[in-house]
């Protein structure tokens, strides 16, 4: 249903309502196409949310070069991001929920659902999926880019958000900042575990664009290193605030 997305740049810049991906013409029924109708199937993903802790709607996002499934929630006690890469318990929020899903058709119940999106992926020729839970639980399936008609990934992990987008995580960031903070107070602040994804996401782009300064220039690497707003920063923040 999606393999002109993820093949082309067809369809970019889109946000679906629910069922809208049922309204996209199919493109051909080659087994990669069918795989990809499976694992991108609106419906799986709109049930895929049963699985977390959340009242929130699933967001399903489009961009150049990857397509995000988010959803507002956490996931169960005893399951993490990167356990879903592995052989894991089924261990649904809604358990009542999930039985009639799972008779329908719409989900399995082994806890193998994510290795299959990861299977299926390779199978097709794309890069592994992610997960990534943080103040939300989000899925990146990576489309393939065309670069003088050689298919090549992007490597370099800033490239994960667009430009749109590292701006509003900066916002974000500015928006919570006060006086010299440290790298792991302001994750803490902001919800986020995975320092890499922060350093990636929000401390350097806030840094390249002179929002935010190092307390200690000499000694970028020292574990006494804070950050504070530059006079631009402060700029931002009051605009944000507002």
């Amino acid at each position: 249903m999606l393999y002109d997305y993820l093949t082309t740049d067809a369809l970019l810049g889109k946000f679906f309502e629910p069922f809208m991906f049922e309204k996209l013409p199919a493109t051909g029924q080659n087994s990669n196409q069918v795989y990809l109708n499976e694992i991108l199937d609106f419906r799986s993903f709109e049930n895929f949310g049963s699985l977390f802790t959340s009242n929130g709607s699933v967001q399903i996002m489009l961009f150049k070069d990857r397509l995000e499934i988010c959803n507002p929630g956490s996931l169960p006690y005893g399951l993490t991001a990167a356990k879903l890469r592995v052989s894991h318990h089924s261990i649904p929020a809604n358990p009542l929920l999930a039985e009639p899903m799972y008779l329908a058709g719409y989900i399995e119940r082994m806890g193998t659902g994510t290795g299959d999106i990861i299977s299926l992926c390779k199978k097709t020729g794309l890069k592994e999926p992610e997960f990534i839970q943080e103040d939300i639980f989000k899925v990146i399936i990576w489309k393939k880019a065309v670069i003088d008609g050689t298919t090549e990934y992007d490597t370099e992990y800033d490239t994960i958000y667009d430009t749109d987008h590292v701006e509003d995580l900066v916002k974000k960031m500015v928006d919570v900042m006060s006086g010299e903070m440290s790298r792991q107070e302001l994750q803490e602040l902001l919800g986020i575990k995975n320092a890499p994804h922060f350093m990636n996401g929000y401390l350097t782009p806030a840094l390249k664009i002179g929002v935010i300064e190092m307390t200690l220039q000499d000694k970028i690497k020292s574990k006494n290193q804070k950050y504070r707003l530059t006079s631009k920063g402060v700029s931002l923040q009051k605009r944000v605030k507002q």
